[in-house]
């Protein structure tokens, strides 16, 4: 054996060792690396479904707001249609914490209550009270007289929908009786 060709040898195979070191420490820093981004990934998965989940959360508590608006304005044109049939003036009177409102009509009379957060509606007719609003924090009827037309005024608020609420729902309808001669034109013609 050649005393001189071993020396290259062992550069060479020094070379190679140095190379394998080399590649395993880039391989090292890639799994560094990797494992690096994989906890970024995984803390941008974590903040998007923490996201996701109040606009799901938000979005089903828009969607509860506009059903109870759509409730309110509904049962609000309802007692405006039944104000407008009226035949006599309304009666209103409280017996026990249950606000009673009657409407007489010309061939039955309405009544609408309110009481344990709900304003109900029953006819002479049938007899039973159905719910007609549901989550009501106070609702009252007023009447009033503008240039001598008496009409009524039926302001309801709705629980709050949030605890920090920015605006309270709450509705007015107005109404004036049709059926009882309650208008300047006709007061004149008499």
């Amino acid at each position: 054996m050649n005393h001189s060709m071993e020396i290259p040898r062992k550069m060479a195979d020094a070379q190679i060792e140095a190379r394998h070191f080399r590649r395993q420490a880039e391989r090292g820093i890639m799994l560094v690396e990797a494992i690096v981004y994989l906890a970024v990934l995984m803390l941008i998965f974590g903040l998007a479904i923490v996201l996701l989940h109040r606009s799901v959360a938000h979005n089903a508590a828009l969607t509860r707001q506009a059903e109870a608006i759509v409730r309110a304005v509904q049962a609000g044109e309802r007692w405006r249609a039944d104000v407008r049939l009226a035949a006599a003036p309304l009666r209103m009177e409280t017996i026990n914490d249950f606000t009673l409102n009657y409407i007489p009509q010309a061939d039955m009379e309405v009544a609408y209550g309110f009481g344990e957060q709900n304003v109900w509606r029953c006819t002479s007719i049938n007899t039973n009270w159905a719910p007609v609003l549901t989550g009501v924090k106070a609702a009252r009827t007023i009447q009033h007289t503008n240039h001598g037309v008496v009409g009524y005024r039926w302001e309801i608020e709705l629980a709050a929908f949030q605890k920090t609420a920015r605006l309270k729902p709450l509705f007015t309808f107005q109404a004036v009786p049709e059926r009882i001669g309650n208008t300047p034109a006709a007061d004149e013609n008499k």
